[in-house]
């Protein structure tokens, strides 16, 4: 106020100078720079592929084939939601081989002990206790539904079961189960379109999956 700009009124400062006042009028009702970009629908259709964008850039990665294959699905939007789930198979595989990798080793062997402990608890009926029970010297199937049940019983996803992972978490397990699921919608379409917002949520767990692979994986 001392500079001549603004004066005291009251419990109130005015602009007393005239290029202020101007430069206030024409800023007045503005929201900020968040609400300028998605404001509408229309703003946040334009600006939505840049900001995914700059969110992946910020995403720590364990591996560049997972950073590529997602920044290949933002792409797609807001145009095509349907291409953001293209890579899904791929995302989803490469996750699941990261994880179950470093949890059970190279091989790929599951510890007897762990089997009964889940039987113990009432999962002998469960389709992946039954396909480890059954083999000689239990190892990871190469299904991948199967997968993501043993992730799930691995970090405690099912009812009553305690985590036994190293360090993958249930919400690992759950965005895996997710993209799983999403994968199915991608290739069983039947006629019916992806929305945007299907698109933006998918894209969205698959950074959020990124960074917590990045956290959990040494």
């Amino acid at each position: 106020m001392h500079r001549g700009f603004a004066v005291a009124q009251r419990n109130k400062v005015k602009p007393s100078c005239g290029l202020m006042r101007e430069h206030l009028d024409s800023t007045s009702g503005d929201l900020g720079g968040l609400a300028r970009l998605f404001k509408t629908s229309d703003d946040f259709r334009s600006n939505i592929r840049e900001v995914l964008r700059i969110k992946l850039e910020h995403t720590p990665s364990v591996d560049n084939d997972l950073q590529r294959w997602i920044g290949q699905s933002i792409l797609g939007m807001p145009e095509h939601p349907g291409d953001c789930l293209t890579n899904l198979t791929d995302i989803r595989d490469l996750a699941l081989d990261l994880v179950l990798k470093h949890e059970f080793g190279p091989n790929l062997d599951v510890p007897k002990d762990l089997i009964e402990y889940w039987k113990d608890q009432n999962q002998h009926q469960n389709k992946v206790v039954s396909d480890l029970s059954g083999q000689k010297t239990p190892r990871v199937s190469n299904n991948r539904a199967l997968q993501v049940g043993l992730l799930q019983l691995l970090t405690g996803g099912a009812n009553n079961l305690e985590c036994k992972a190293k360090s993958v978490s249930k919400d690992t397990y759950a965005m895996i189960s997710a993209l799983h699921d999403l994968r199915n919608r991608k290739e069983h379409a039947d006629g019916q379109l992806v929305s945007e917002s299907v698109a933006l949520a998918t894209i969205m767990t698959c950074l959020a999956l990124m960074d917590r692979l990045a956290t959990e994986l040494p």
